[in-house]
């Protein structure tokens, strides 16, 4: 009973989870800017925030199933890891950065997951289980982001080329590496 009531007065001294700051259709992002949350910005920044998240619906069936090398659920997380410093990236923090060097881990990673198996045909979604079916989405999704990031590119012009670009050169690997992972 006492620990309940302990969490209850710690809880009510943390802020809401609700500011109430968002009830007009705008938001800010870590620079300070007010944005719509129609903006390219913020929708660009949604479709990273839900990859990760199918992302991390993926990685429970790697955990749940035990998978003994686990490589997948190893990359799944640090997939997971870029995706928050690039959205971080975006939203304005000039601290951390999605680079050409993870750029080459995915490709590397590609390389080392069909290393094993040469794909000569697609294979439909639900062919090689759930895990494979979990990561066929995020694949998707992954896509969805990038086409977002494309978009936000293009209204952005010249001024963040050199950021965007290594940005949508990171999610086209990605898809790339889901894509691989699913039929490993």
């Amino acid at each position: 009973m006492w620990e309940n009531l302990t969490c209850l007065i710690i809880l009510s001294f943390i802020m809401n989870i609700y500011t109430k700051k968002g009830d007009k259709g705008e938001t800010r992002v870590l620079t300070g800017n007010k944005l719509s949350k129609s903006s390219d910005l913020i929708c660009a920044l949604g479709e990273i925030d839900e990859l990760n998240s199918f992302l991390g619906w993926a990685s429970c069936v790697c955990m749940a199933d035990c998978y003994t090398d686990g490589n997948i659920l190893n990359n799944i997380k640090k997939i997971q890891q870029d995706l928050y410093k690039m959205a971080a990236e975006l939203a304005g923090s000039g601290k951390v950065k999605i680079s050409d060097k993870n750029v080459s881990w995915l490709e590397s990673n590609i390389n080392a997951t069909c290393e094993w198996k040469k794909v000569h045909k697609f294979t439909r979604p639900g062919e090689r289980g759930e895990l494979s079916s979990r990561v066929h989405i995020c694949r998707c999704v992954c896509r969805r982001a990038e086409r977002a990031v494309c978009k936000l590119a293009e209204e952005r012009g010249e001024t963040d080329g050199a950021k965007l670009a290594v940005i949508l050169k990171y999610l086209n690997r990605l898809s790339d590496l889901l894509f691989a992972m699913s039929e490993y």
